[in-house]
């Protein structure tokens, strides 16, 4: 199982609906104005969560519930966005484990480095420009897709890796923003497969709970 905790997973279908595809755009419209609502959201629940790490050394459940439940709708509606899947975004901040894409976070660290936290902007620098970089993977093989699917009506194997690769490490990068994490988003997006809701899943929804040991990158602070 994959230690890093936050997790990015995508159901891959390979037949596609070219009209829904092809009004993909205006399809996302309605989530689109939420998430700009829930962005206004974010400036203030981030700013909070990064003064109680400067402060105390550790994320509030309640921020960290509501940041993660944010960031998981943004990755679903950016997967139907970017044409990863066809299946229309379900409107509310609930995990949803039968959509085909999915997050899972680890939950709060009982202890965060305070340094990290104050730093975190700096630090994330060379994180952002990564972000950047694979932002621009994953739009133009979501342009590829668009093309391809409207004439075929299918999505290749091999431009859904690239969205997928893209997308990933978008995301994980906006963990990373967002102090949902400490350590740097991973290149691959290897994860494991999502574990059912349970008394060790995650705030904001079920996932995963690695060992604290086990962490990489002194996660621990």
């Amino acid at each position: 199982m994959s230690a890093y905790p936050v997790l990015y997973e995508v159901d891959y279908v390979e037949p596609r609906n070219r009209l829904t595809v092809f009004f993909r755009v205006l399809l996302a419209i309605p989530h689109m104005i939420v998430l700009y609502l829930l962005a206004v959201a974010l400036t203030f629940t981030v700013i909070a969560a990064w003064v109680a790490q400067v402060l105390t050394g550790r994320y509030p459940e309640g921020l960290y519930s509501f940041n993660a439940k944010a960031l998981r709708w943004l990755a679903r509606v950016h997967g139907y966005l970017y044409l990863q899947v066809d299946r229309f975004p379900p409107f509310d901040l609930g995990e949803h484990p039968e959509y085909p894409v999915r997050m899972a976070f680890a939950g709060p660290l009982p202890k965060y480095s305070r340094a990290k936290a104050l730093f975190r902007i700096i630090v994330a620098i060379p994180v952002m420009v990564i972000a950047y970089a694979m932002g621009v993977v994953y739009q133009l093989c979501a342009i590829a897709a668009w093309f391809v699917v409207v004439v075929m009506g299918r999505l290749p194997k091999g431009i859904f890796d690239g969205i997928e690769l893209g997308m990933a490490y978008a995301i994980k990068a906006a963990a990373y923003l967002m102090l949902l994490t400490e350590t740097y988003p991973p290149f691959s997006n290897e994860n494991a497969t999502l574990e059912p809701v349970g008394a060790a899943g995650a705030l904001g929804g079920g996932g995963f709970a690695p060992p604290r040991s086990s962490l990489p990158g002194g996660l621990e602070g």
